[in-house]
């Protein structure tokens, strides 16, 4: 055709033109453990590798982790089927039977705990219910030490627990968590039938009363309270007395410390009783001699928690030292009464003598005239006075004989004491009996 050296001529030759070969790129989306296979997968291609309005439709594919089990770098089996339009056939598509992804450990579930509100018993005591078993884990604060082990405690307070569940190979532990419980203070009464006294001087009467003598000083007893044959602490109360010096009901007043394991209050009583008065001292008998005026017949006498008192010769008894004048023989009795928080004491009695006076040389004198008559001439009465030196003694005192005392002369008087009195005296003294006149008409 046209010019130049050869023609040519039309022909036909065969075309046989390959598929472009396609792979599609799978991936599958990393899952949290369910107990289940199924997993997302997602194709995409090349870039460029389908061109035109060519459309592959892969909706038929699935993915599946080979086992449900928490792992990274898992198997995702792909299955389906890939439905293409390519009518042209002009593609080789390729799609991947595996994929690989994570299946990631699941949260494990919380444990459903019960606060175990109690009140202080003197045990420990499990502060939760609830938990699963080992599963259950069980920490005093969010950072600490988890275990198994339930908490307990034994005194009264308010506690926060934490817990969490413990993971497995598929599941992480929960999140932590708390919760709060109270052991609560045990309310006891104080009374007569759990509270004992002791020291002090303080005891126990036969009918259970607790009970001391009065001794001037305030008494506190030791308390002891018991919550059945448990002690308990002397820190959880407070003590307090009142009315606890004199005789009378003693009161002690107990009430709670704060913090501690008991709400304990209440009161005890005791008394305080009548001591018996003392005597320290006791009245003696005092050596006397008739002086004519009164004299104290006994030493003074002393007692403590009371005072002394006196009698003579079983008359009224009185505060007053007693006194007596004449002499002779007294009982002084005597008994220690007892103030307001003693009762009476001792008794007893003193034998005293006030001695006669013993004159000696007593001074005698006779007076008036005497004449002979033929008769006993007797002086007597105001006539006759005995002294002791310038004080009379009483005739009383003693008897008056007589000698030589009828013719004229020389006549003597003689005193001779008189038994009883106050006075031991005796003497003599003389008188003149003048001679009679004579009338001379009776001569």
């Amino acid at each position: 055709t046209g010019g130049g050296n050869y023609d040519t001529a039309a022909a036909a030759y065969p075309l046989n033109a390959l598929r472009k070969p396609v792979t599609a790129i799978v991936t599958a989306d990393d899952k949290v453990f369910d107990g289940k296979t199924d997993a997302v997968i997602h194709i995409t291609w090349e870039q460029g590798a389908l061109v035109g309005t060519d459309q592959i439709n892969t909706s038929g594919l699935r993915g599946a982790f080979k086992d449900v089990h928490a792992g990274t770098n898992k198997t995702v089996n792909v299955t389906g089927t890939v439905v293409s339009d390519d009518t042209a056939q002009k593609y080789e598509i390729t799609i991947p039977s595996t994929a690989t992804a994570s299946i990631l450990k699941a949260e494990a579930t919380a444990p459903n705990l019960t606060a175990n509100d109690r009140v202080y018993d003197g045990t420990a005591q499990a502060l939760v219910t609830g938990g699963n078993d080992a599963n259950t884990l069980y920490a005093e604060s969010k950072d600490g030490v988890y275990s198994a082990t339930v908490p307990t405690k034994t005194d009264a307070g308010t506690y926060t627990v934490w817990y969490k569940e413990k993971g497995d190979a598929d599941h992480n532990d929960s999140a932590p968590q708390a919760i709060q419980v109270t052991v609560s203070r045990k309310t006891l009464a104080a009374d007569g039938t759990n509270v004992e006294l002791s020291g002090g001087g303080v005891r126990k009467d036969t009918d259970g009363r607790y009970y001391c003598a009065y001794d001037g000083n305030e008494k506190e007893p030791s308390v002891i309270i018991k919550d059945g044959s448990a002690v308990i602490p002397a820190g959880e109360y407070a003590v307090r007395y009142s009315d606890n010096r004199d005789v009378g009901t003693a009161t002690v007043t107990i009430t709670s410390e704060p913090g501690g394991n008991y709400e304990v209050g209440g009161s005890v009583s005791f008394e305080i009783r009548q001591g018996g008065a003392q005597l320290t001292r006791s009245p003696q008998a005092k050596d006397l001699t008739y002086t004519g005026q009164d004299q104290e017949l006994v030493t003074v006498g002393a007692a403590t928690g009371g005072h002394i008192e006196y009698a003579v010769d079983g008359g009224t008894y009185s505060g007053d030292i007693p006194k007596a004048v004449n002499a002779g023989t007294y009982t002084v009795s005597y008994k220690v009464v007892g103030d307001a928080n003693h009762a009476d004491g001792t008794t007893g009695s003193v034998t005293v003598t006030i001695k006669p006076r013993e004159i000696v040389s007593p001074k005698i004198t006779v007076s008036g005239t005497y004449t002979y008559d033929g008769t006993p001439q007797e002086p007597s009465g105001a006539a006759v006075t005995v002294e002791d030196g310038s004080t009379p003694i009483p005739d009383s005192e003693y008897t008056l004989s007589y000698r030589d005392n009828i013719d004229a002369g020389t006549a003597t008087v003689i005193v001779t004491n008189a038994n009883g009195g106050d006075y031991i005296v005796s003497g003599t003294a003389t008188f003149t009996i003048a001679k009679a006149s004579i009338d001379p008409a009776d001569i």
